[in-house]
């Protein structure tokens, strides 16, 4: 989640001084080709309360943010896991408004890791975007997943 919200920093505020982004797997936003449109994903992986993600964003347009706080993503993850859900307003804040502007904010070194084995996003579609719309590298980690990424021994 943080490599989101340090894009959409990138995004924000461009000036920030920084000497490089390491990102391991970052979600890049509904819109972009990395995040997978098939709301059964295989995987289990995550479980998203999508009635109560509409109607928060339904009231959002409204001015209203009293229910911002209500959990609208569910990972499947080892209980002893210390995030397991995140809420709507956590989630608004976890990726760029627009993907390809944050990438093209980043003047520094860019390099984003991906697991082959990702239950979150399509490792593949990394390279697309990175190439695309920054000066960055991406390198997809063979038989890591999302969580396994930043865990890992060696590359």
């Amino acid at each position: 989640m943080g490599e989101g919200i340090v894009l959409k920093h990138a995004e924000t505020f461009p000036e920030t001084n920084v000497d490089a982004y390491l990102l391991f797997t970052p979600n890049l936003g509904n819109n972009a080709p990395t995040t997978s449109q098939d709301l059964n994903l295989k995987s289990n992986f995550i479980k998203t309360h999508l009635t109560r993600g509409l109607g928060l964003k339904m009231l959002n347009e409204f001015g209203i943010h009293t229910y911002d706080s209500m959990h609208v993503v569910f990972y499947n993850s080892p209980e002893q896991m210390p995030i397991r859900s995140y809420s709507y307003r956590s989630m608004q804040a976890s990726f760029p408004v627009d993907y390809k502007k944050a990438l093209q904010s980043v003047s520094k070194p860019l390099l984003v890791l991906t697991g082959s084995k990702d239950e979150a996003f399509i490792a593949e579609e990394y390279a697309v975007a990175i190439n695309s719309y920054s000066k960055g590298d991406h390198y997809i980690v063979e038989g890591e997943t999302h969580n396994g990424i930043s865990t890992m021994k060696t590359l």
